[in-house]
């Protein structure tokens, strides 16, 4: 998944221009038991702060609408997450990816 903010006069010029930036800065995650994250963490952005915690196997993923667009764009299930601080969706999205950037495998 890559992320892009674009700013243009029009929606669909940019729109296309952040989906053609976004192709560039793909990265890739790694899940553990090809179901979930490899352990909690905790990743902040700005005033935002998102607590990242594990669940067990086959009870779901408990957080917010936008968060959960996220994870399940990665096949992430089986987590539990919890937004502290400022509930801005750029900011969220933002903090979510520093979790996944910083995750460790095993």
């Amino acid at each position: 998944m890559g992320e892009f903010v674009s700013f243009y006069p029009t929606d669909s010029c940019a729109l296309l221009k952040a989906t053609q930036q976004a192709r560039k800065a793909l990265i890739h995650i790694d899940r553990f038991d090809d179901r979930t994250m490899w352990h909690d963490q905790e990743s902040f952005y700005a005033a935002t702060k998102a607590v990242i915690r594990l669940r067990r196997a086959g009870s779901g993923t408990r957080c917010n609408w936008m968060i959960w667009k996220m994870l399940s764009a990665f096949g992430i299930t089986d987590v539990s997450v919890k937004v502290h601080g400022s509930r801005n969706n750029i900011s969220q999205a933002k903090a979510m990816m520093n979790a996944f950037l910083r995750m460790q495998t095993a």
